[in-house]
């Protein structure tokens, strides 16, 4: 558990919101590494199409997106600290991380599109839950970034 707790949507202040966003940013990096390893676990015909549609809706290979979300969380934490001594900056990498993270986010939104042609009853159901929760995660990750830029 974070040291802000659970949160479904984003706070009304600066603090909060720095705080939120850090763990979104890493929320969002176990996401993309649960998503590999579940893929990864499939028969090699189903491994090869969940890569390929990753990639197709995620704009970027699997692996790059891993890396993409390792090196993105220190950026966040930097910007924060940045937010939090009071200095106003912009970060080119975090503006250019809400555009990646729309098309992550947009592979979940795809998946869980698809999901009902290849799974049934509560296997679709569990399926459908974990594609909601992720593409959530990263729609938050987002609203952050615009919060604190605005603020």
């Amino acid at each position: 558990m974070s040291e802000i707790g659970e949160f479904d949507s984003i706070a009304s202040d600066v603090p909060t919101v720095c705080l939120q966003a850090v763990e979104l940013g890493k929320e969002v990096l176990e996401i993309i590494v649960d998503t590999k390893a579940g893929i990864d676990e499939q028969g090699k015909m189903a491994r090869t199409m969940g890569f390929k549609l990753f990639k197709k809706y995620a704009k970027m290979p699997i692996e790059d997106w891993i890396q993409y979300a390792k090196d993105l969380v220190p950026e966040i934490e930097k910007w924060v600290k940045l937010i939090e001594k009071g200095d106003n900056p912009t970060l080119d990498s975090i503006s250019e991380a809400k555009i990646k993270l729309a098309d992550l986010k947009e592979n979940y939104i795809g998946t869980a599109k698809m999901a009902g042609r290849f799974l049934k009853g509560e296997e679709l159901k569990d399926a459908l839950d974990g594609l909601t929760f992720s593409e959530n995660r990263i729609g938050l990750l987002i609203q952050a970034i615009e919060f604190l830029e605005k603020n």
